[in-house]
């Protein structure tokens, strides 16, 4: 019988079959168990380099903001979930004059500052968002993002007063307003 396969049956019919199902099962169950063990490996390594990534992005920018952002753009393509990476990546795409680049790096920034609870990142990203649309001229709209900053320092400073950080920050949106007002011409606002 050329072409056809021939099953080998136990007495019941069943006993090869449930074998080889039985070694088939424990194979798959293997295979995931590698598979795991090899993904959590590299997301591991996958930090780590994002890490090493980020250190040299910092020591880059004294000497080369390009070479900085390539840096970031790497170690944010590794590891997008950290969020202060996001941050400093836009900034130093600011410096260069890459606006649309540091707006989209400055909304990670403060998806991630949210996801994560962090009201600092989340500040800071806004600010930052603040100034590309300065830059930009889009006065209105770095106003609002301006004013959000401030509605998200005023109750952590008044909360804690004693926290020189965040009445320092405070003060730096206020300021940023008034440079918003200043440039629309509202000088008696900005005052």
């Amino acid at each position: 019988m050329a072409g056809q396969r021939r099953q080998r049956v136990g007495a019941d019919g069943q006993g090869d079959i449930e074998a080889g199902q039985a070694k088939l099962a424990e194979a798959v169950d293997d295979g995931e168990k590698e598979i795991a063990a090899a993904r959590h490996l590299l997301a591991e390594k996958a930090k780590a380099t994002a890490r090493a990534a980020r250190d040299a992005a910092r020591l880059a920018q004294g000497t080369s903001l390009i070479k900085a952002i390539s840096y970031y753009q790497r170690s944010v393509k590794l590891d997008p979930s950290y969020g202060q990476v996001w941050d400093d990546y836009a900034r130093a795409a600011v410096d260069v004059g890459k606006l649309e680049e540091a707006k989209a790096a400055f909304q990670q920034a403060a998806l991630k500052a949210r996801d994560s609870n962090n009201p600092r990142l989340r500040y800071w990203a806004t600010l930052g968002l603040g100034d590309v649309a300065m830059k930009q001229g889009h006065l209105p709209s770095a106003q609002r993002l301006y004013e959000s900053a401030v509605a998200i320092a005023e109750p952590i400073a008044k909360a804690d007063a004693g926290n020189a950080g965040w009445q320092r920050d405070l003060s730096v949106s206020h300021n940023k307003i008034g440079d918003v007002l200043v440039a629309r011409g509202n000088l008696p606002a900005a005052l």
